[in-house]
């Protein structure tokens, strides 16, 4: 479940980011602070958005941003951000993007199980709204644990 890999320390809600760079380094740095993941790690998320494109943006407002598993993770984790306003990622149907995970993986496979916990997460109608209407990170933990409660 997502709620186990989120805390009020990896998630920041109703961030101010000027561009998908910015957004990207505002998640990771959560993850810096925990000591979770090394700063380079965050380098390699952004170089990958700016290599392949807005692929990680994977449906209307939310976006997934994530580098190859790597040694620079100290155990797999998982940051959210909000965006307000939201960032223009440069996906032709999806931008722009109000909401931001990062996943940081240590090895290549384990991160699945959170990916499928996303995936059943984003597609939930009361999401976005939820996500917006957040004012803190206190309240998106709430939001989480009870989705996790129905699961």
């Amino acid at each position: 479940m997502l709620s186990q890999f989120l805390n009020s320390r990896t998630i920041a809600v109703r961030q101010r980011a000027w561009d998908k760079a910015q957004a990207i380094r505002i998640a990771g740095e959560l993850l810096v602070k925990q000591k979770l993941i090394d700063e380079k790690y965050i380098d390699e998320m952004v170089q990958a958005v700016e290599k392949l494109g807005p692929y990680i943006v994977l449906s209307p407002g939310i976006a997934f941003a994530h580098a190859r598993p790597s040694q620079l993770v100290q155990r797999d984790c998982v940051s959210l951000v909000t965006l307000d306003p939201p960032v223009a990622f440069g996906h032709p149907r999806n931008d722009p993007v109000s909401v931001l995970f990062v996943l940081a993986a240590r090895q290549a496979n384990q991160h699945l199980s959170v990916m499928r916990d996303l995936a059943k997460l984003i597609i939930r109608p009361d999401f976005l709204p939820a996500m917006a209407q957040a004012g803190s990170e206190e309240e998106l933990l709430k939001y989480l644990r009870s989705v996790d409660a129905q699961s």
